[in-house]
């Protein structure tokens, strides 16, 4: 936390925390947080209603995702940043006796890239591991969860957090201007008042929540539990079957002065010996093939053995951590290909891949454009039908991408449907994909339904995103938030990152790839004899 300035603080959660990575990565608060820096008076205390989105997880079950205005985002993450040095001494005070880190997964400065969480850190050389030293004199580990840790954590627990429970409510009409007591008031004006919920993908509602869940770490630690927490999950290393349920009943209590409390259903006790790594991450590092390049048969057979992994662990990270070992692993072009259709045909039936597919497998597949648009347009139609706008939003993207159209929306019924699904991030990548082909029939739908929800104060922060990129400076409203909205439109603040949406070049295979595949085809190992049987075995590769 140290390594973390009051600016930087406010650059990351503002610049790059305001969108959930679990979105098409077109989308970006950068050119928004620029003109903030420009035009530091922002509108009063506004409460303000925000986007929604449904990602559909690993384990086959939706989580709600949230977008706040970004007027009301704003205001809370400069009052964070404000007090960073407060905040700084708390989390100190929270974790200061601690011989290692509780919490595993928290904001932090990072490398090639100023935003401030992920849900991964992979540098074990940094993130040393405790749990060799916490086994010794152990028999038995507790897994304990928070029932929907963000959506229940209750905003006044931020000042319970900072002051105690009996001090803040002694000022809980504001009686004392107290900071505490302000971040209380300002995150609840992310979500339109409500005292119950933060927002799951901002960055901020990471660094709010730690401010809840170390004071309860301390509480636990005190009491000689020796633990871990990733975000909301606990894992306990105790030496009896009384301890372990000592500690579920600690931890129920400790979690219940905040209003939160635990997932019975994931609550176990299990028995030591235990692997260092989930039985799937083991049976995939057994599985993965050590010759390189991988061939064909490689590919196959470790993908067989992730996905039969999936099918015991009833985990779908299985195959996002397969996709990642193949991402990072020579593969000649009959590997690649193989990949490459396997890859897309599970991404169609399992839509959680749908963020790590660009990175992990059609750039390192190589993946046609053609191919892409086949695939893409499957998906839009099976997403749309399923009501799983968050899919179809992905194949417009990969539309907008790679330069090509969605069959479902050159008709009127097509575009009828995309019109009436409502949904904020469908239209938004819409609109874009309107413009990027010069649609002009769907650009104008889009923007007749844009016109009627800013007449609207609610539905127009439901829907910011659509409707800001959409409409001119002069139809977006000057009664909401102080005329801020047309400010910004006049200054050419965009949420949409081109640079992001810019034709890629490197998903076609270059002639040495092409050279080397032939080779192996035809045995030839002369160039020039294989320049001249490239023509004729360009159909069958």
């Amino acid at each position: 936390m140290e390594e973390i300035s009051p600016e930087s603080l406010y650059e990351g959660l503002l610049g790059w925390g305001l969108f959930a990575d679990k979105l098409p990565p077109m989308f970006s608060s950068e050119s928004f947080m620029d003109y903030c820096r420009r035009n530091p008076c922002m509108p009063k205390n506004r409460r303000s209603n925000w986007i929604r989105f449904s990602y559909i997880r690993n384990v086959g079950v939706k989580r709600d995702f949230g977008i706040p205005d970004p007027l009301a985002y704003e205001r809370l993450v400069r009052h964070l940043s404000t007090h960073w040095t407060d905040i700084k001494k708390i989390l100190h005070e929270n974790t200061r006796n601690q011989p290692y880190r509780i919490s595993r997964i928290h904001i932090r400065k990072r490398k090639n890239t100023k935003s401030l969480f992920s849900m991964n850190y992979r540098c074990w050389q940094i993130e040393e591991s405790p749990l060799p030293a916490l086994l010794i004199g152990n028999r038995f580990t507790v897994d304990c969860d928070i029932s929907r840790c963000f959506p229940s954590i209750y905003t006044h627990a931020l000042d319970w957090a900072v002051l105690g429970k009996e001090v803040a409510k002694q000022n809980i009409h504001g009686k004392k201007c107290l900071w505490s007591h302000e971040l209380d008031a300002w995150t609840m004006n992310t979500t339109n008042g409500e005292t119950h919920g933060l927002l799951v993908g901002p960055h901020a509602s990471n660094l709010l929540s730690e401010l809840i869940l170390t004071r309860i770490d301390k509480a636990l630690f005190d009491k000689k539990y020796r633990f871990l927490r990733h975000i909301d999950d606990y894992r306990c290393y105790v030496d009896s079957e009384a301890q372990a349920q000592a500690f579920i009943l600690d931890l129920e209590n400790e979690l219940n002065l905040f209003g939160l409390s635990t997932n019975q259903k994931k609550t176990r006790v299990s028995k030591m010996p235990l692997t260092s790594s989930d039985d799937w991450v083991r049976a995939l590092r057994t599985a993965f093939p050590r010759n390189t390049p991988l061939d064909r048969g490689d590919v196959e057979r470790f993908i067989d053995s992730a996905i039969s992994s999936m099918q015991e662990a009833g985990n779908g990270s299985t195959l996002s951590y397969a996709f990642s070992m193949l991402a990072h692993s020579p593969m000649n072009h009959w590997g690649r290909q193989y990949y490459g259709d396997i890859a897309l045909h599970l991404a169609y039936t399992q839509p959680y891949l749908l963020p790590f597919i660009e990175e992990r497998v059609i750039n390192v597949a190589k993946i046609p454009g053609e191919r892409i648009r086949v695939f893409s347009n499957l998906l839009y139609q099976k997403s749309i039908i399923e009501r799983d706008y968050l899919s179809a939003a992905f194949a417009l993207y990969y539309a907008i991408r790679y330069g090509f159209k969605i069959d479902a929306l050159t008709d009127d019924d097509g575009i009828d449907s995309l019109i009436k699904a409502d949904d904020c991030i469908l239209s938004a990548c819409a609109l874009v994909y309107a413009q990027r082909h010069q649609d002009e029939k769907l650009h104008e739908c889009l923007a007749n339904r844009a016109r009627e929800l800013v007449a609207n104060e609610d539905d127009f922060q439901r829907n910011w995103l659509f409707v800001y990129e959409t409409l001119a400076a002069d139809d977006l409203p000057g009664a909401y938030s102080d005329g801020i909205w047309r400010s910004m439109k006049r200054n050419n603040v965009s949420f949409v990152d081109q640079a992001s949406i810019d034709a890629p070049l490197n998903n076609i295979e270059s002639r040495e790839d092409t050279l080397e595949a032939l080779k192996e085809l035809t045995g030839v190992d002369s160039e020039g004899e294989v320049d001249r049987t490239e023509e004729r075995t360009t159909n069958e590769l």
